[in-house]
C-alpha cells in the first residue's frame, strides 16, 4: 500500500510540474534551466539534462562585467544559488554555454524585486 501511494505521489509531482513537462515533449537532449527567486537577493538557477557535457554558466552586466562564472563537466544536473548582495542593482544576462548554443535570461534586481524574462537560445 506504502509503494502504491508513493508511486500515485511521484505520477502526480511528474504531471504537475513544468519543468517535467518541458523535458518530456522536448528534444532528447534538450538542456532544462529553471530559475527561482529566494529570500535575501539570492535566486536558485536549477539545470537539468546536460548530458554530461561541459557547461558554462555566467551572470554578467550589460557591459560584460563578470558577476559569477562556474564551469560544469561530468554531470546531468547542476543547482547553485546565486547571492546578488555585493552586485549593483540593475539588468545581468544569466547565460548558459553548452555545445555552441547560448541559452540567456535577463535579470532585473533592485532592492524589491528580483525578476527573470523568458528564456532565449541562440
Amino acid at each position: 500500500m506504502k509503494t502504491l501511494c508513493t508511486s500515485i505521489a511521484v505520477a502526480l509531482l511528474f504531471s504537475l510540474n513544468p519543468t517535467v513537462l518541458a523535458a518530456a515533449d522536448g528534444t532528447p537532449g534538450e538542456l532544462i534551466m529553471k530559475v527561482n527567486a529566494l529570500e535575501d537577493n539570492r535566486f536558485s538557477l536549477h539545470l537539468a539534462n546536460l548530458q554530461r557535457e561541459t557547461t558554462y554558466i555566467s551572470l554578467e552586466d550589460l557591459y560584460g562585467a563578470s558577476y559569477m562564472t562556474k564551469v560544469v563537466k561530468d554531470h546531468n544536473g547542476y543547482r547553485v544559488n546565486v547571492n546578488l548582495d555585493n552586485a549593483p542593482h540593475g539588468r545581468y544576462l544569466l547565460k548558459i554555454r553548452q555545445n555552441g548554443q547560448v541559452y540567456t535570461r535577463v535579470v532585473y534586481y533592485d532592492r524589491e524585486h528580483l525578476l527573470f524574462s523568458q528564456l532565449n537560445v541562440e
